[in-house]
């Protein structure tokens, strides 16, 4: 590191400061996140692979909320509430913000003690902690994953994934942004979806809507899933979204729409990422258009399928190749 900054225009502007200082103080080492990203042992144990290090410690972060705050009841249980001074004092509530897997690190070495070293920052609110999350997590360090980062921000009360998280509901699937209680975005009880998916498909269809709700639809009732568990395969998402945003002849023809019925059907005995590979290819496999691809190659599949419910003429007559085609030039 230098001693002078390189390559900066002087004078270098005071930034101003945000928030208190942090203040250090001692946790009980059970204190939980509001909602939790997964705590992996292969991670933990690889951190610890030289021992516990001091040197390299850095106290977790805990937040600490304003006095009389009454927090959601989705995540009530999650809260630690410390009454200073006695049973005079006022109660306040903490939460783990940052630091899960140092939290376990810390007592992997001390499994005796019952409190860690940890800083304490003060926050305004619920929201406030969930920006801050992102703010950290993602923002600055990225080591979260964009489906952790979703949750936070709609729990943040972000607008553009507030949005989101209403047309997942919409198109009964999830974002599981956590395996623990109030973890997943959306709906609880379909399959999920990568939040990044999910938005590509938007973004293919221009955002209709009702298009990714039929293919979400589609899918679902031709593969299982466990609910909350199963996940779409993101290819096969946005390519059955594209072609129900290009075709809504399917959905005005009874013939067609029962022949599409009859070609989800004859998929059921795959999986839906052989399936999503395998239309890919067929469509060409165009390095920066991967879900048209998808498409093309589940245009061609149909058309050449026979249900038995209309004629092959008929088929092609109804379904303009070219929406498709014009978009892979």
């Amino acid at each position: 590191m230098s001693h002078n900054i390189i390559g900066a225009v002087a004078p270098i502007p005071q930034p101003r400061v945000l928030g208190a200082r942090p203040v250090s103080g001692m946790m009980p080492v059970t204190i939980k996140a509001l909602v939790n990203r997964p705590t992996l042992f292969t991670t933990i144990m690889s951190y610890l692979a030289n021992g516990f290090d001091w040197c390299k410690w850095v106290d977790p972060k805990v937040a600490r909320f304003p006095q009389g705050y009454v927090p959601s009841k989705k995540f009530v249980n999650n809260f630690y509430a410390e009454v200073p001074g006695g049973s005079g004092g006022v109660q306040r509530l903490y939460a783990l913000l940052d630091g899960d897997h140092r939290k376990h690190m810390f007592t992997l070495a001390f499994p005796l003690a019952q409190l860690m070293p940890t800083q304490i920052i003060d926050v305004r609110d619920e929201e406030h902690y969930h920006e801050l999350f992102y703010e950290i997590n993602y923002k600055n360090r990225k080591n979260a994953n964009p489906n952790e980062v979703f949750l936070h921000l709609v729990l943040a009360g972000d607008k553009s994934s507030v949005a989101i998280a209403k047309t997942l509901m919409t198109c009964g699937v999830g974002v599981q942004g956590s395996p623990e209680a109030g973890g997943t975005v959306g709906s609880t009880t379909g399959p999920l979806v990568n939040v990044g998916n999910f938005k590509t498909a938007l973004k293919l269809t221009k955002n209709d809507n009702n298009a990714v709700k039929d293919a979400c639809a589609d899918i679902t009732k031709t593969w299982s899933f466990q609910p909350g568990k199963g996940k779409i395969a993101g290819d096969l998402l946005g390519g059955v979204s594209l072609i129900r945003s290009l075709y809504p002849e399917i959905a005005k023809s009874k013939k067609l729409l029962a022949e599409w019925n009859a070609w989800l059907t004859a998929q059921s005995g795959y999986s839906t990422t052989d399936r999503a590979r395998e239309f890919k290819i067929a469509g060409g496999d165009v390095g920066n258009k991967q879900g048209e691809s998808v498409a093309y190659g589940i245009f061609k599949d149909f058309l050449k399928f026979n249900g038995q419910c209309i004629s092959k003429k008929r088929k092609q007559t109804l379904l303009a190749a070219s929406k498709i085609t014009n978009l892979l030039q």
